[in-house]
């Protein structure tokens, strides 16, 4: 599936916002093609940097992978652009690899 036939599907300023590339990194994700999905985020992230979303999706994919410290990284991205963000305060939160213990 191209970027091209996401974008069309999507209204002029949800395609300006990169919303066809975290489309993408949703659908490589899921089919855990990490490398190919994290390449569309960064796409998506390059039209819109501040998007907590896409960063999100970045973070879950890192954490998928086993990669903590980059989706740590991502999650302390999102609540440093938008701190009342729950999916990633949560995460941070929550026992385990990226939880509590991080910060003692």
């Amino acid at each position: 599936m191209s970027t091209l036939f996401i974008n069309a599907a999507l209204s002029p300023g949800q395609a300006r916002e990169g919303q066809g590339y975290v489309k993408l990194g949703q659908l490589y994700g899921s089919a855990r093609k990490y490398e190919q999905a994290l390449a569309k985020l960064a796409a998506g992230l390059a039209v819109n940097p501040r998007n907590v979303v896409t960063l999100m999706l970045v973070g879950v994919i890192h954490q998928q992978r086993g990669d903590i410290p980059q989706a740590q990284a991502a999650y302390e991205k999102i609540l440093a652009l938008n701190p009342r963000f729950a999916p990633a305060a949560n995460t941070l939160a929550s026992p385990g690899p990226l939880g509590s213990g991080l910060e003692s």
